[in-house]
C-alpha cells in the first residue's frame, strides 16, 4: 500500500513538472524594444501640428509608414526588424524635408516607390522643398480705421486724425514678421513723428494680450534700406513721390523664453498708428495698404513682407530655413479714407444750402430718414448744444437763419 502511494506521489510530481514545462514552452516570447524607434519618430518626423504643413502626398506617406509598414507586434526574436525601422524613419524624414535646386532629382525614391515632382523655378537654382506645403500656412493681415471721413479744414480738435489698426491672424505659430505699409503721403502724415526724417523709428501703440504681449513691434518711417523697396518700385520716383512707407518689424520678446512662437487667437488687433490729414492735402480718397510686390519668394528672399512660422512654442527658424516661399499671406488688406471739403448746412449733399436741407434735417430728427457720416458732419452747424457730431433742432434753426440772411456763415 505504501509503495502504491509512493508511486502515485511521484507520478503527481512528474505531472506537475510536465505541466509547468508545457506552460513555459507555450508562453509568449518577450516583446521587442521599440524605444529607439519611438525616439527616432519623435525627433525626426514632424508632429501632428507640423505635419499639416506638408503636402498631402507626404502626409499619406508618413501615415502609411507609421500605421501599416511598422509592425508593433514583433517580439525580441525580431529585434533586428524593429531596429531596421529606425533607418526607415530616418530615410523618410530625409525625403520629406529634402531641398532641391532644380528638377534633376525627380523622381525621388523611397522604400521601392517613386515620387516625381515638378520644379517650379526653371533652372535658376532657387531652393525648393517638394514635400512642403507652406501654402497651408494661411496668414491674414487686416487693416481698419475708426473713421472713414476727414475734413479738409479742421473745426474741432482731432477731427482730422484717425486711428489706423492692424490685426494679424494665422493657423500656425508665429515667431517674427515684417509688415511694410504704404500710405498716400500727399494727403496723410503720421502723428507724433517727424515725417521728413529718414528711418524715423517710433513705437506704435500695442493692443491685446496675446501677440502684443509676446512680441515687440517697431515701426520705421521712411526706411531707406537698399532692399526695402522691391525691384518693381526701386527706381520708380513717381511712385515713391506719392507713397510713403512704414516698415513694421515684429520680433519675439526674449524676456519670456517659453513663448518665442505664439499662435494667434483668431484675428487679433495688435497695433494702432495715428494718422492725420496733411496741411497741403487736397480733397479726395487717401489709401493705406499692403502691396503684394513686397512679399517674399524664392527669387526675392529679402523682401519686407513676411510672417515667420515657428517650429514650436519654444523655438523658431528663420523664414528661408523653414518655409518654402509661398505661404499664403492675405495682402489685399487696405484702408481708404475720404478727405472732403465740407459744405456746412448741405444735408442732402447736392453742393448747395437751401430749404430742402432744413426739411431733410427735420425728417432726420423725427426718425423718418437716416444720415451718413458726411451728412451728419455737414448738418452739425452748431457745435455747442449737444456737442460735435450731435444733430438737434438748433442746427435746423441756424441753417434757417443763414438762409434768411440773419447770419453770414457757420
Amino acid at each position: 500500500m505504501k509503495t502504491a502511494k509512493k508511486k502515485l506521489s511521484i507520478l503527481l510530481v512528474l505531472a506537475i513538472v510536465f505541466s509547468l514545462l508545457s506552460l513555459y514552452a507555450t508562453a509568449e516570447p518577450a516583446a521587442a524594444d521599440y524605444s529607439a524607434l519611438d525616439a527616432a519618430i519623435g525627433e525626426k518626423l514632424p508632429n501632428e501640428a507640423n505635419l499639416y504643413f506638408y503636402t498631402d502626398e507626404a502626409i499619406d506617406l508618413v501615415t502609411d509608414v507609421l500605421e501599416n509598414v511598422i509592425d508593433r507586434d514583433l517580439t525580441a526574436d525580431d529585434q533586428d526588424v524593429v531596429d531596421s525601422y529606425v533607418d526607415l524613419v530616418e530615410e523618410l524624414a530625409a525625403l520629406i524635408n529634402i531641398k532641391v535646386n532644380d528638377g534633376s532629382q525627380s523622381p525621388l525614391s523611397f522604400n521601392g516607390d517613386d515620387y516625381p515632382y515638378a520644379y517650379p523655378y526653371g533652372d535658376d537654382g532657387y531652393d525648393f522643398y517638394p514635400f512642403r506645403a507652406e501654402e497651408k500656412a494661411e496668414h491674414t493681415i487686416d487693416l481698419s480705421a475708426d473713421k472713414g471721413l476727414l475734413p479738409l479744414v479742421s473745426r474741432v480738435a482731432g477731427d482730422q486724425s484717425f486711428t489706423f489698426k492692424l490685426a494679424i491672424g494665422s493657423n500656425s505659430l508665429l515667431c517674427a514678421g515684417g509688415i511694410p505699409l504704404l500710405y498716400d503721403k500727399t494727403k496723410l502724415e503720421v502723428v507724433g513723428v517727424d515725417n521728413d526724417e529718414i528711418n524715423a523709428e517710433f513705437s506704435p501703440t500695442t493692443v491685446g494680450d496675446n501677440l502684443a504681449q509676446y512680441f515687440d513691434f517697431t515701426a520705421v518711417l521712411n526706411p531707406d534700406s537698399p532692399n526695402f523697396w522691391p525691384e518693381v518700385y526701386r527706381n520708380d520716383d513717381d511712385f515713391k513721390a506719392q507713397w510713403g512707407a512704414i516698415n513694421i518689424l515684429m520680433t519675439s520678446n526674449f524676456d519670456d523664453f517659453d513663448n518665442l512662437s505664439v499662435m494667434p487667437e483668431g484675428l487679433e488687433e495688435v497695433i494702432n498708428i495715428e494718422f492725420k490729414v496733411k496741411e497741403e492735402a487736397e480733397e479726395g480718397f487717401a489709401r493705406i495698404y499692403i502691396d503684394p510686390a513686397f512679399g517674399r519668394s524664392a527669387a526675392e528672399k529679402a523682401n519686407s513682407l513676411y510672417l515667420g512660422r515657428g517650429k514650436d512654442a519654444g523655438s523658431f527658424s528663420y523664414y528661408d530655413q523653414l518655409a518654402a516661399y509661398g505661404a499664403t499671406l492675405d495682402v489685399e488688406a487696405d484702408v481708404t479714407v475720404e478727405i472732403f471739403k465740407a459744405i456746412l448746412g448741405d444735408t442732402n449733399l447736392d453742393g448747395n444750402v437751401n430749404t430742402v436741407d432744413v426739411l431733410l434735417l427735420m425728417q432726420f430728427l423725427k426718425g423718418a430718414t437716416t444720415f451718413n457720416e458726411k451728412q451728419i458732419y455737414q448738418g452739425d452747424v452748431n457745435l455747442v448744444v449737444g456737442g460735435p457730431g450731435v444733430l438737434n433742432t438748433l442746427d435746423a434753426l441756424v441753417i434757417r437763419q443763414y438762409l434768411l440772411g440773419d447770419i453770414t456763415g457757420f
